[in-house]
């Protein structure tokens, strides 16, 4: 197992079982009192909760409580975790653990709680005027558009993504536009661009088309497919 790409055997731990939950639920759907028929609206996704149990090793009683702690302590902040047999990824947090003691006193068991969400390797398509999606996810993804205009326009508009249209204006040949929906950060040619946008670029599960506006720009759509 790693840890923002460390691996815990630098600390003598060893990955001894995963329980995976699914993504959690809300919906503020109502009756009203008195109303012949109910609101019902959209679920909203939650985090999905991971548990992970390591046995972690020591030569003492004081090196095996070391151990632990170094495995804690590389988990302070966000964490991206690859996990031994597992081909996907989990990035979230840790929102609690617990240390048990071995009856023989040769290695401590380190339960860890994590909230986050899980997600395959990134995928990449491209094209100019018609692009196909294939998205193995199960829940809509956040992409990156790359925008790279041969030919200046005063607009060009992305369609067919889960979460609208991409519009861009006063488009400058051969200066790629980078609009990244997972960070929310928009650059012109590796600058911070302006942008007015009401929600980030996301792909929905399963296969879609986009379409751009104009002949003369290159798209490239990059995500990393999610899952319930």
């Amino acid at each position: 197992m790693k840890i923002n790409g460390w691996d815990i055997s630098n600390a003598k731990g060893k990955q001894w079982n995963v329980t995976k939950g699914h993504n959690s639920l809300s919906n503020p759907s109502e009756w009203g009192a008195g109303a012949l028929s109910p609101v019902l609206l959209d679920s909203r996704i939650g985090f999905q909760s991971w548990s992970i149990v390591l046995l972690v090793y020591g030569t003492s009683r004081e090196d095996i409580q070391r151990n632990a702690s170094l495995i804690l302590s590389k988990m302070l902040g966000p964490v991206d975790i690859e996990l031994d047999g597992f081909s996907r990824k989990f990035y979230g947090y840790l929102k609690t653990h617990s240390v048990e003691e071995s009856s023989k006193k040769r290695f401590h068991r380190l339960t860890l709680n994590l909230d986050g969400y899980e997600y395959s390797a990134q995928m990449t398509v491209s094209g100019k005027s018609s692009i196909s999606v294939s998205n193995p996810g199960t829940l809509p993804t956040p992409c990156i558009l790359t925008i790279s205009p041969t030919q200046a326009a005063g607009q060009i508009t992305v369609s067919g993504l889960y979460t609208g249209s991409v519009k861009v204006t006063n488009v400058t040949s051969g200066t790629p536009i980078v609009i990244d929906g997972e960070t929310g950060i928009i650059t012109e040619g590796g600058k911070l661009r302006e942008y007015d946008f009401w929600k980030l670029p996301a792909v929905k599960p399963g296969s879609s088309t986009l379409t751009v506006s104009s002949s003369f720009a290159t798209v490239s759509v990059s995500f990393k497919p999610r899952y319930m």
